[in-house]
């Protein structure tokens, strides 16, 4: 009985959106009208943006489109991708025509409905970061067969055509995770880190994380200061995250005092509202909201501190110190989401587990920026060997020959 009211159950739940798919798919595509959406339709700010605003200036024969709720902060977003609300009769009637819709977590990038109204749509999944926790059905530690069978069908009718991976790493996680093929996944870099590799670029956003200082503390900084980063990930089933706002180490503040250093904390936006009641450690911790966008936060930062958030991997481009703090590492491994990787095999610097090998790893890396230069090297070329200032353009590519065959 238990498999039967399954199977009804599976039954119930995809007529709607299985009826949408196999009715739209018939429906007549411009492959000149290609639509973006991130992060739920409420965020601009990851590779959906950077590719958005790479194809509105280069190719201009392309009518974009940018899904998103009614409040979301577009103001990164090229004047010339026409904003278009979530769910909208608008927006329905742009994904009923689309011939490409680009997204980087899943459909409710794009529409809180089950009607598939971009089936027979080229969708490709851009993704959101390389995965050192377990993504897809590899985080379904406890699933049974005919759940994972029920996962296996759903990526495969309603999941995205086409994913990008960049390192033969992830382009096999990518495909057990998510039962997709060989053809079905972009070799190439992601679209934000374009911002990496132009040195103007980089100093622009120093300069705006200085007035941004100034603005929301009224402190002012030179370019003298050293900005270390702490950007932690979220964790699924605890709400008690590290923060240097609960922090109260004098060692710590004299340590920032000594090199002309402050930490910009800047939570999980998934986690952000749980910093309510922090306490404020005046000039030398800032809390940095949403409103920064965190690829240019990690652009002008000195040094990042992170735990499993895959903004370690992007940041490697930089060739700047990064150090882990895995004060919860047996916990993440096996009780969280768990984990892909032996932090032995993946971490691109020092590791501390309490807040004093934390302190002694922070001095070291101002004093030696340089000590762990050969392995941030060496995880690069292996987690990232497909990165390149080209990705948009390979990207683009990929998605035009998909488009002319």
């Amino acid at each position: 009985m238990p498999i039967v009211s399954s199977l009804f159950k599976m039954l119930k739940e995809n007529i709607l959106p299985l009826s949408s798919k196999i009715y739209y798919s018939f429906q007549r595509r411009d492959n000149n009208i290609w639509v973006f959406g991130e992060w739920f339709g409420n965020r601009c700010c990851d590779n959906c943006l950077y590719f958005a605003n790479y194809l509105s200036r280069n190719h201009p024969e392309l009518h974009l489109y940018w899904i998103s709720s009614k409040d979301a902060d577009l103001s990164l977003l090229n004047k010339n991708v026409v904003r278009v609300e979530k769910d909208a009769s608008s927006a329905v009637s742009i994904l009923k025509k689309a011939g490409v819709v680009i997204y980087v977590q899943g459909m409710s990038d794009i529409t809180k409905t089950s009607i598939l109204y971009y089936s027979g749509a080229l969708v490709v999944n851009l993704w959101h970061g390389v995965p050192w926790k377990k993504i897809g059905a590899d985080k379904e530690k406890s699933a049974k067969r005919r759940q994972l069978l029920y996962m296996r069908m759903q990526y495969s009718l309603y999941g995205s055509k086409y994913y990008l991976a960049l390192s033969k790493d992830f382009f096999n996680i990518l495909k057990k995770a998510y039962y997709c093929d060989d053809q079905n996944i972009i070799k190439a870099g992601y679209p934000r880190n374009s911002l990496f590799y132009e040195k103007e670029r980089i100093d622009s956003c120093r300069k705006k994380l200085i007035d941004y200082l100034k603005v929301h503390y009224d402190v002012e900084y030179d370019d003298s200061v050293r900005f270390i980063c702490y950007m932690p990930t979220f964790r699924d089933h605890v709400n008690d995250i590290f923060s240097f706002f609960k922090e109260t180490n004098p060692d710590l503040l004299d340590l920032l005092e000594q090199h002309h250093a402050v930490i910009l904390e800047k939570s999980h936006f998934v986690t952000e509202n749980r910093s309510d009641g922090m306490i404020d450690k005046g000039n030398r911790v800032y809390r940095i909201n949403s409103d920064f966008i965190a690829q240019e936060l990690l652009a002008a930062s000195d040094l990042l501190i992170t735990d499993y958030s895959s903004c370690f991997f992007d940041y490697l481009l930089l060739d700047r110190p990064i150090v882990h703090y895995l004060y919860d590492y047996h916990y993440y491994e096996s009780d969280d989401r768990g984990l892909y990787y032996k932090k032995e095999d993946v971490v691109c610097g020092d590791v501390a587990e309490n807040m004093e090998q934390l302190i002694c790893s922070l001095r070291e890396n101002l004093q030696h920026p340089e000590k762990d230069k050969a392995l941030r090297e060496k995880r690069r070329r292996f987690y990232m060997e497909y990165e390149s200032s080209q990705a948009c353009q390979q990207i683009y590519q990929f998605i035009m020959g998909r488009l002319n065959n």
